[in-house]
Formats: structure tokens, C-alpha cells, sequence
């Protein structure tokens, strides 16, 4: 899991937002929640819940599995963090985002389970539009794009790049 070294003032405050908003939802806000809300906001990946134990675990020694699973579950049914359910291939397990905690486009490597975010220019506020005009009313929506990240390429090929994500 990549750990990003300084705690930003985005990350700070994404710390804040979460907080309050568990908060806000009557939950708890003690030293494992803390653990795991760090580790997985000080995180440049979508890590998976035992990355995010084996990182708060550096803080909180005595941290359980159990108790991850539920810091992650508040914080996602509160709106603190994105889960992202992957079953196949490279990716077996749900995935994490707390930096950016709202549906958004990712690239996603088949070959080593890299998800990374698309600056997708308001894609998702133009698909809602489209479905409000159709009287569709979106409720969620997910939009991943698979393929095969830079470092999982080197030995194709320019034109097989474009040829075979």
C-alpha cells in the first residue's frame, strides 16, 4: 500500500468531513476508527481492508480485523468512504477510496489489480442528466474501465497497447 509521507491539508480535511459526519450519524469517534480513517486516507491507492489493518495496525498494536471491518462499514454507510466490490481476476476483494468518497471512473489493471482515479470532467453530472431526461432516476452508478496499467505493458508493443488493454 502506497503511503502518502505528509498529511495534506485535502487530507486533513477529508480526516474532518469523515469525522463529522460519523458524528452526525450518532457513531463513535475513538482511537480505531482514527487508526483506520488515517490509514486509509493517508493512502495514494484503493486499499483493501487488510491493507488498511496491516497500516492502522502500526498505530493501534492491538487493532482486530473485526473492528476494521466495522470502522469501514460506518464510515461507508455514513458517505466517508467509496467501497468498491471487485470478485474476479486480479482484484478478489472490495476495495477502499476515503480520499474521494463519491462514485467516480476508474482504470483498473487486470493484470496487477492497480485502480487508479479518471479525471473524468463531469461525467457522472452529465450521465444524470441524460437519465433525468429520459425520467430515469439514478440512484448510484459505477463506471470502471479495464485494461492494463503502464507497468503491467512494457513488453507490447505501441499499437499493441491501443489493440489490447
Amino acid at each position: 500500500m502506497v503511503i502518502a509521507n505528509d498529511i495534506t491539508d485535502e487530507r486533513s480535511a477529508r480526516v474532518g468531513e469523515a469525522t463529522a459526519r460519523l458524528r452526525a450519524a450518532g457513531r463513535r469517534v475513538g482511537p480505531t476508527r482514527m487508526a483506520v480513517l488515517q490509514a486509509l486516507i493517508g493512502s495514494d491507492a484503493h486499499p483493501g481492508a487488510e491493507e488498511i489493518f496491516a497500516e492502522a495496525r502500526k498505530a493501534r498494536p492491538s487493532l482486530s480485523r473485526g473492528a476494521v471491518y466495522r470502522a469501514l462499514d460506518a464510515l461507508r454507510e455514513t458517505g466517508g468512504a467509496l467501497e468498491l466490490g471487485f470478485h474476479d481476476g486480479a482484484l478478489s476483494a472490495n476495495r477502499y477510496d476515503g480520499l474521494r468518497p463519491y462514485p467516480h471512473p476508474h482504470f483498473v489493471c487486470l493484470a496487477c489489480g492497480a485502480i487508479h482515479d479518471v479525471a473524468a470532467g463531469g461525467a457522472g453530472e452529465r450521465i444524470a442528466e441524460e437519465a433525468e431526461r429520459a425520467g430515469f432516476r439514478v440512484e448510484r452508478y459505477r463506471m470502471d474501465l479495464y485494461g492494463k496499467c503502464p507497468a503491467c505493458q512494457p513488453g507490447e508493443t505501441e499499437p499493441e497497447r491501443r489493440r489490447n488493454p
